[in-house]
């Protein structure tokens, strides 16, 4: 691989390494004292991985190298990688790829990893911090190249938090990996979910909107600049330009599955200006949900160098409240199969081209664009931000409206998905003390509907007349 100097670096074992690295996994899979065997090498063998200041190396030809297929023939438990700067999970023939550490002084982050050996199991927990970077202190440190290190920087106040859980359970004679969560998941296919759940409730004067999703704090939102204001389902987030919310890495990656969607309010009348963004501004990288004021105020869709034009879409910033959302169904792959919704309702529209969905883990922003922290300023007010890692239905999208704008509910996205988990299992569910009966049929009304019976008693179908009464 060419560094930036042009120079190439080619990554191999040569035989007497290849001979060693086989003697010693040898010796240590006949040892009946030795429970678990780990390996550690400097590059990551498995891809994609996440990356960050760094070139992104990888071993050659990757899970089909000797290399690999050595560390699955001694039954290895755990491979651990570096070079890369940041944290992926990935697994091929049972062994598990790790790639983590940081890097001071350059990357945003940095973070280390906890293993706790028992005999029949490994408990991993992945721990990380934000650095902190004086902006006032250009001071580089010494060394050759162009990309010294600053010389000044601190870690977050906050501390280290955990970014992810595994544990790796042989006591039944066979490997199950459990309690996987964060950057432990397997990169690119983490469970459906309400991910990102950004109810923005909090008191004004808060710096943190809270993430309620399956992520927990991993993505709760910083604000820099924006305050909290009266919005559609209690607080929201206003935002006036040079204003933005943070929100931590993006677990949706690639062209996995996904819903995206949140409440906005706006009157842009020119320009292009974004809701939200994941990934980087890159070829298929990158999603950007917008509101296109030069195109009628329509809703939008960016990614890569493909974009939607809006046709047939309702103009949403005409100061009134909207629900936006942007699905990409299972198996999809590019910006054609792309699904946009305006409240609830799905929306006809065409792409500039058929760019392909590839989009990598950048943090989750509200306020601009991937482009860059001054471009697609948004200005208006969001409230109740939504990742799905998985392709909610329009019955669902029709729902998740209508319990929102029912008077006697005005429920949040994470009171929907208690009802669509609920509805998939068939069982009734309690929401705030009401509690909602399952019905296998008989629910009046269209799919996604919700009835007022009278009495503070409602009904909703979502599918088929089966649904709920509550």
């Amino acid at each position: 691989r060419q560094d930036s100097n042009g120079a190439a670096v080619k990554l191999s074992l040569d035989s007497a390494q290849y001979n060693w690295l086989r003697q010693v996994l040898a010796d240590g899979h006949s040892d009946p004292a030795i429970d678990h065997i780990f390996v550690q090498g400097h590059t990551p063998v498995l891809a994609p991985v996440r990356f960050q200041n760094s070139s992104n190396m990888l071993f050659p030809n990757g899970e089909n190298s000797d290399f690999w297929k050595t560390l699955e023939e001694f039954n290895v438990d755990v491979y651990l990688a570096g070079e890369v700067h940041h944290m992926t999970a990935l697994n091929h023939g049972g062994v598990e790829q790790i790639a983590h550490g940081g890097i001071q002084g350059y990357a945003p982050n940095t973070n280390y990893l906890v293993a706790q050996v028992y005999p029949d199991r490994i408990e991993l927990t992945l721990k990380w911090v934000d650095m902190l970077y004086n902006p006032d202190n250009t001071t580089r440190l010494w060394q050759a190249g162009s990309n010294r290190p600053r010389e000044e920087y601190t870690i977050d106040p906050a501390g280290y938090s955990t970014a992810g859980t595994l544990t790796i359970d042989k006591s039944s004679g066979d490997t199950v990996y459990l309690d996987r969560s964060g950057f432990l998941e397997w990169y690119g296919t983490v469970a459906p979910a309400l991910r990102v759940h950004l109810k923005m409730n909090e008191a004004p004067g808060a710096g943190i909107a809270q993430n309620s999703g399956t992520t927990g704090p991993l993505n709760d939102g910083e604000l820099q600049g924006v305050a909290f204001v009266p919005a559609k389902l209690g607080n929201g987030l206003e935002f006036g330009g040079q204003q933005r919310v943070i929100a931590g890495p993006g677990f949706i990656a690639l062209d996995q599955q996904r819903t995206t969607g949140v409440w906005v309010k706006t009157t842009h009348s020119a320009g292009l200006h974004t809701l939200l963004s994941l990934g980087k501004n890159s070829a298929g990288a990158k999603w950007d949900l917008d509101v296109d004021a030069a195109n009628g105020g329509v809703l939008e869709l960016g990614v890569g160098s493909g974009r939607t034009d809006g046709t047939g879409t309702p103009p949403i910033s005409d100061g009134n409240w909207h629900h936006v959302a942007a699905v990409l169904p299972q198996d999809g792959d590019s910006l054609s199969e792309v699904q946009l919704y305006v409240d609830g309702k799905p929306i006809t529209d065409a792409g500039t081209n058929d760019q392909a969905i590839s989009t990598n883990d950048a943090s989750l922003i509200l306020g601009h664009s991937a482009n860059g922290d001054n471009a697609q300023q948004f200005h208006g007010t969001l409230d109740d931000l939504v990742i799905w890692s998985y392709a909610l239905s329009p019955v669902q999208l029709t729902a998740l409206v209508a319990l929102a704008n029912t008077p006697g509910l005005a429920y949040d996205a994470g009171q929907a998905e208690q009802l669509f988990q609920g509805f998939a299992a068939q069982t009734d569910v309690t929401i705030a003390g009401r509690v909602w009966s399952y019905r296998s049929s008989g629910i009046g009304g269209d799919p996604g509907e919700v009835l007022d019976l009278g009495g503070d008693n409602y009904s909703i179908n979502l599918g088929g007349g089966a649904g709920f009464e509550g």
